[in-house]
Protein backbone atom coordinates (compact mmCIF):
# COMPACT_ATOMS: atom_id res chain seq x y z
CA UNK A 1 0.00 0.00 0.00
CA UNK A 2 2.74 2.52 0.85
CA UNK A 3 4.31 2.09 -2.38
CA UNK A 4 0.96 2.31 -4.72
CA UNK A 5 0.50 5.54 -2.23
CA UNK A 6 3.51 7.14 -4.43
CA UNK A 7 2.22 5.71 -7.80
CA UNK A 8 -0.94 6.95 -6.92
CA UNK A 9 0.57 10.94 -7.16
CA UNK A 10 2.57 9.54 -10.26
CA UNK A 11 -1.02 8.72 -11.86
CA UNK A 12 -2.25 12.12 -11.22
CA UNK A 13 0.64 13.58 -12.62
CA UNK A 14 0.08 11.85 -15.65
CA UNK A 15 -4.06 11.96 -15.48
CA UNK A 16 -2.67 16.16 -15.53
CA UNK A 17 -0.49 16.05 -18.47
CA UNK A 18 -3.32 13.92 -20.82
CA UNK A 19 -6.23 16.56 -19.38
CA UNK A 20 -3.57 19.33 -20.43
CA UNK A 21 -3.26 17.75 -23.59
CA UNK A 22 -6.80 17.90 -24.38
CA UNK A 23 -7.56 21.32 -22.99
CA UNK A 24 -4.57 22.35 -25.40
CA UNK A 25 -6.35 20.40 -28.50
CA UNK A 26 -9.52 22.59 -27.54
CA UNK A 27 -7.88 25.78 -27.61
CA UNK A 28 -8.07 26.20 -23.44
CA UNK A 29 -4.74 27.04 -23.12
CA UNK A 30 -4.82 29.11 -19.28
CA UNK A 31 -6.44 25.60 -17.87
CA UNK A 32 -3.71 23.77 -20.11
CA UNK A 33 -1.27 25.90 -18.45
CA UNK A 34 -2.72 25.00 -15.26
CA UNK A 35 -2.64 21.49 -15.44
CA UNK A 36 0.57 20.76 -16.08
CA UNK A 37 1.58 22.78 -12.87
CA UNK A 38 -0.47 21.27 -10.97
CA UNK A 39 0.83 18.06 -12.48
CA UNK A 40 4.17 19.20 -10.91
CA UNK A 41 3.33 19.49 -7.34
CA UNK A 42 1.64 15.92 -8.20
CA UNK A 43 5.60 15.30 -9.39
CA UNK A 44 6.70 16.44 -5.86
CA UNK A 45 4.62 14.68 -3.57
CA UNK A 46 5.35 11.32 -5.69
CA UNK A 47 9.11 11.50 -4.80
CA UNK A 48 8.41 13.42 -1.38
CA UNK A 49 6.03 10.26 -0.39
CA UNK A 50 8.29 7.65 -1.52
CA UNK A 51 10.99 8.92 0.11
CA UNK A 52 9.27 9.33 3.53
CA UNK A 53 7.78 5.99 3.70
CA UNK A 54 10.71 4.47 1.80
CA UNK A 55 8.60 3.27 -0.47
CA UNK A 56 10.98 3.27 -4.23
CA UNK A 57 10.40 0.95 -6.40
CA UNK A 58 11.98 0.47 -9.77
CA UNK A 59 8.40 0.40 -11.21
CA UNK A 60 7.11 3.53 -9.46
CA UNK A 61 10.96 5.19 -10.87
CA UNK A 62 9.85 3.85 -14.66
CA UNK A 63 6.03 4.90 -14.17
CA UNK A 64 7.42 8.62 -12.92
CA UNK A 65 9.28 9.05 -16.10
CA UNK A 66 6.52 8.14 -18.37
CA UNK A 67 4.33 10.37 -16.63
CA UNK A 68 6.93 13.56 -16.87
CA UNK A 69 7.45 12.90 -20.60
CA UNK A 70 3.57 13.79 -20.61
CA UNK A 71 3.01 16.29 -18.73
CA UNK A 72 6.67 17.51 -19.28
CA UNK A 73 7.54 17.19 -22.99
CA UNK A 74 4.37 16.23 -24.48
CA UNK A 75 1.63 18.56 -23.23
CA UNK A 76 3.75 22.12 -23.16
CA UNK A 77 4.89 20.95 -27.32
CA UNK A 78 1.12 20.68 -27.99
CA UNK A 79 0.47 24.24 -26.55
CA UNK A 80 3.84 26.27 -27.92
CA UNK A 81 3.14 24.46 -31.37
CA UNK A 82 -0.70 26.17 -30.92
CA UNK A 83 1.18 29.41 -30.26
CA UNK A 84 3.53 29.14 -32.76
CA UNK A 85 0.37 28.73 -35.58
CA UNK A 86 -1.06 31.47 -33.90
CA UNK A 87 2.07 33.47 -34.83
CA UNK A 88 2.02 32.70 -37.99
CA UNK A 89 -1.64 33.15 -38.76
CA UNK A 90 -1.44 37.05 -37.35
CA UNK A 91 1.91 37.65 -39.49
CA UNK A 92 -0.53 36.48 -42.64
CA UNK A 93 0.86 33.61 -43.45
CA UNK A 94 -1.97 31.52 -45.24
CA UNK A 95 -0.34 28.00 -44.93
CA UNK A 96 -1.55 24.36 -46.06
CA UNK A 97 -1.94 22.17 -43.58
CA UNK A 98 0.45 20.30 -44.33
CA UNK A 99 2.94 23.44 -44.59
CA UNK A 100 1.53 24.29 -41.02
CA UNK A 101 2.12 20.47 -39.78
CA UNK A 102 6.11 21.36 -41.13
CA UNK A 103 5.94 24.86 -39.61
CA UNK A 104 4.99 23.55 -36.10
CA UNK A 105 6.83 20.55 -36.25
CA UNK A 106 10.02 21.83 -34.62
CA UNK A 107 7.57 22.25 -31.68
CA UNK A 108 7.93 18.89 -30.77
CA UNK A 109 11.70 18.72 -30.86
CA UNK A 110 11.40 19.63 -26.79
CA UNK A 111 9.05 16.80 -26.54
CA UNK A 112 12.20 14.37 -27.78
CA UNK A 113 14.48 15.59 -26.10
CA UNK A 114 12.22 14.96 -22.51
CA UNK A 115 11.81 11.76 -23.01
CA UNK A 116 15.44 10.95 -24.72
CA UNK A 117 16.38 13.27 -21.45
CA UNK A 118 14.13 10.88 -18.73
CA UNK A 119 16.08 7.80 -20.43
CA UNK A 120 19.28 9.12 -19.44
CA UNK A 121 18.01 10.24 -15.92
CA UNK A 122 16.75 6.13 -15.54
CA UNK A 123 20.18 4.38 -16.10
CA UNK A 124 22.49 7.61 -14.78
CA UNK A 125 23.63 6.44 -11.35
CA UNK A 126 25.14 9.91 -10.93
CA UNK A 127 21.66 11.74 -10.87
CA UNK A 128 20.98 11.54 -7.34
CA UNK A 129 20.88 14.56 -4.76
CA UNK A 130 22.18 16.69 -8.12
CA UNK A 131 20.73 16.59 -11.62
CA UNK A 132 23.00 16.12 -15.38
CA UNK A 133 21.02 18.36 -17.22
CA UNK A 134 17.16 20.35 -17.01
CA UNK A 135 15.11 17.86 -15.07
CA UNK A 136 11.83 17.73 -17.32
CA UNK A 137 9.59 19.38 -14.64
CA UNK A 138 11.89 22.45 -14.94
CA UNK A 139 11.38 22.38 -18.98
CA UNK A 140 7.63 21.98 -18.65
CA UNK A 141 6.69 24.82 -16.12
CA UNK A 142 9.16 27.11 -17.86
CA UNK A 143 7.00 26.47 -21.13
CA UNK A 144 3.41 26.58 -18.92
CA UNK A 145 4.65 29.75 -17.34
CA UNK A 146 5.47 31.26 -20.57
CA UNK A 147 2.60 30.41 -22.34
CA UNK A 148 0.81 31.74 -19.05
CA UNK A 149 1.99 34.71 -19.80
CA UNK A 150 1.31 35.06 -23.82
CA UNK A 151 -2.35 34.16 -22.16
CA UNK A 152 -2.55 36.92 -19.44
CA UNK A 153 -0.57 39.50 -21.01
CA UNK A 154 -1.47 41.17 -24.70
CA UNK A 155 2.07 42.92 -24.79
CA UNK A 156 4.48 40.05 -24.60
CA UNK A 157 1.31 37.77 -26.82
CA UNK A 158 1.99 40.77 -29.55
CA UNK A 159 5.87 40.97 -29.36
CA UNK A 160 6.27 37.33 -29.41
CA UNK A 161 3.99 36.92 -32.53
CA UNK A 162 6.26 39.66 -34.08
CA UNK A 163 8.98 37.82 -33.42
CA UNK A 164 8.22 33.98 -33.73
CA UNK A 165 11.63 32.83 -34.84
CA UNK A 166 11.66 33.30 -30.22
CA UNK A 167 9.88 29.97 -30.34
CA UNK A 168 12.36 28.00 -31.77
CA UNK A 169 15.05 29.99 -30.29
CA UNK A 170 13.69 28.43 -27.10
CA UNK A 171 12.57 24.97 -27.96
CA UNK A 172 16.32 24.15 -29.04
CA UNK A 173 17.90 25.77 -26.29
CA UNK A 174 15.72 24.04 -23.78
CA UNK A 175 16.25 20.82 -25.34
CA UNK A 176 19.81 21.03 -25.29
CA UNK A 177 19.63 21.97 -21.65
CA UNK A 178 18.04 18.65 -20.63
CA UNK A 179 20.40 16.40 -22.22
CA UNK A 180 23.50 18.73 -21.58
CA UNK A 181 26.72 17.54 -19.34
CA UNK A 182 26.78 20.19 -17.03
CA UNK A 183 25.50 19.45 -13.03
CA UNK A 184 22.02 21.28 -11.62
CA UNK A 185 21.54 21.15 -7.89
CA UNK A 186 18.53 19.34 -6.56
CA UNK A 187 16.14 20.51 -4.07
CA UNK A 188 16.32 17.18 -2.22
CA UNK A 189 16.85 17.31 1.68
CA UNK A 190 18.52 15.31 3.49
CA UNK A 191 17.16 16.89 6.71
CA UNK A 192 14.92 19.34 7.90
CA UNK A 193 17.11 22.11 9.14
CA UNK A 194 18.99 25.19 8.41
CA UNK A 195 22.03 24.25 9.04
CA UNK A 196 23.46 22.51 5.28
CA UNK A 197 20.41 23.59 3.11
CA UNK A 198 21.16 27.34 3.52
CA UNK A 199 21.43 27.99 0.12
CA UNK A 200 18.95 25.99 -0.79
CA UNK A 201 16.00 27.50 1.42
CA UNK A 202 17.17 31.23 0.61
CA UNK A 203 16.44 30.52 -3.10
CA UNK A 204 12.77 28.46 -2.52
CA UNK A 205 12.22 31.65 -1.17
CA UNK A 206 13.77 33.81 -3.34
CA UNK A 207 11.47 31.96 -5.73
CA UNK A 208 8.33 32.16 -3.91
CA UNK A 209 8.72 35.91 -3.64
CA UNK A 210 8.97 36.27 -7.19
CA UNK A 211 5.90 33.79 -7.66
CA UNK A 212 4.28 36.06 -5.56
CA UNK A 213 5.06 39.76 -7.12
CA UNK A 214 4.69 38.05 -10.68
CA UNK A 215 2.13 35.16 -10.37
CA UNK A 216 2.51 32.31 -12.53
CA UNK A 217 4.48 34.19 -15.62
CA UNK A 218 7.33 34.46 -12.48
CA UNK A 219 8.24 30.78 -12.56
CA UNK A 220 9.95 30.84 -15.87
CA UNK A 221 11.98 33.56 -14.06
CA UNK A 222 12.48 31.15 -11.15
CA UNK A 223 13.83 28.06 -13.64
CA UNK A 224 16.17 30.69 -15.19
CA UNK A 225 17.89 31.73 -11.57
CA UNK A 226 17.99 27.86 -11.41
CA UNK A 227 20.31 27.34 -14.17
CA UNK A 228 22.16 30.53 -13.96
CA UNK A 229 22.74 29.95 -10.20
CA UNK A 230 23.38 26.52 -10.45
CA UNK A 231 26.22 26.80 -13.29
CA UNK A 232 27.78 30.05 -11.08
CA UNK A 233 27.58 29.16 -7.67
CA UNK A 234 27.52 25.28 -7.39
CA UNK A 235 29.84 25.01 -4.59
CA UNK A 236 27.18 26.47 -2.29
CA UNK A 237 24.49 23.98 -3.27
CA UNK A 238 26.15 20.82 -4.16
Amino acid sequence: MKKQLANFFTLLNMFCGLLAIWQAMNGQMEIACLLILLGGIFDFFDGFVARALNASSELGKQLDSLSDVITFGAAPSIIIAYFVKLALLDKGYMLSPTEMMIAVSPCFINALFAGLRLAKFNIDERQGTSFYGLPSPSNGMFFASICWLLVTNQQAYLFMSNNFYLYYVLILLFSFLMIGEFQLFGLKFKQYTWNGNEAKILFLLLCISLVLWLGISGLSLCIVLYIITSLTAKKYFI
